[in-house]
């Protein structure tokens, strides 16, 4: 009995002669259709023994007859399924494939298929560590959702991600305007009330980190309207502290206000990395008030 990759390739071969038409004519519609099923199990058959080249490869021979077929959301689907294999072997190679079925998509409309296959390229770049071109899908993503009534959770959940990454680079003001936004946009919704007073914090704690306390004395009391309950969190009486520390640059203050905090929830990587950016905020301003003095 042949294996599956054998079958594999006498499948493909077969959608091969099938591609060659009648002397100079083109393959007929029937022609593509037999193709375009043969490279579909030659492609399943090789993902069945995981020879992801070869199974990207017929899945993009599957698109390239659906394309001449103009059956464009089956275009989509197979360029989809060829970033998926291409995925575990070929990044760039899964981009390109993962960018075919977008344009795919938009051209019929699918805008929330666009946004997700967008999303999964901005995931790809986030897990080989190129930020930067992560948070250029993730922002296109959440452009693309935008758009689409039934994916503001989709929307939101890639704008955090853009704020995320934004403020771990150091811009600030583009991380605290995002995280208002999203913040904003969750207060009338009493699933998501909770989520808000998170993001008010975030926003807080970024513009803190840009050594803005009037700003974030503002941002606090707007946050406070916004939502009534947010006064009576611990993450409001965290960041009322800090701004208290950085006015009356009081280390001392600053320090037991993360301890304090700390106790409650564990602080995570990014308030951490961002409470140190905060920190030097005081120290510096310690410092040139000692040469002032010496002065």
């Amino acid at each position: 009995m042949s294996s599956a990759a054998d079958r594999a390739f006498l499948f493909y071969n077969k959608a091969q002669k099938k591609l060659k038409g009648v002397l100079f004519f083109r393959p007929s519609e029937a022609a593509l259709d037999d193709a375009a099923e043969m490279f579909e199990k030659s492609a399943n058959l090789f993902k069945s023994v995981k020879q992801w080249q070869k199974a990207g490869e017929s899945y993009l021979r599957v698109a390239e007859c659906q394309r001449k077929l103009g059956t464009i959301p089956y275009v989509v689907k197979a360029m989809t399924n060829a970033g998926h294999m291409f995925k575990k072997v070929d990044s760039d190679k899964a981009v390109e494939c993962y960018n075919g079925a977008v344009a795919a998509a938009m051209e019929e409309g699918r805008l929330f298929q666009a946004g997700k296959l967008q999303k999964e390229i901005a995931e790809l770049y986030e897990k080989e560590r190129d930020i930067e071109t992560a948070i250029k899908f993730y922002a296109d993503a959440a452009e693309t959702f935008g758009d689409e009534e039934r994916a503001a959770s989709d929307e939101r959940n890639c704008l955090l991600k853009v704020a995320e990454f934004s403020a771990a680079r150091g811009d600030y003001d583009k991380s605290a305007g995002i995280y208002e936004s999203v913040a904003l946009k969750c207060v009338p919704n009493r699933l998501l009330v909770w989520s808000a007073r998170e993001y008010f914090s975030r926003c807080l704690l970024c513009i803190l980190a840009r050594g803005d306390t009037v700003k974030a004395d503002m941002k606090l009391t707007l946050f406070e309207r916004s939502d009534a309950t947010f006064p009576r969190t611990p993450e409001h009486k965290l960041c009322q502290r800090l701004i208290t520390a950085m006015n009356d640059r009081d280390e001392g203050e600053f320090t037991n206000a993360l301890r304090e905090y700390d106790s409650m929830k564990p602080l995570d990587t990014w308030r951490t990395n961002l409470l140190e950016v905060i920190k030097t905020h005081i120290e510096e301003e310690e410092e040139e008030e000692e040469e002032d003095d010496v002065c």
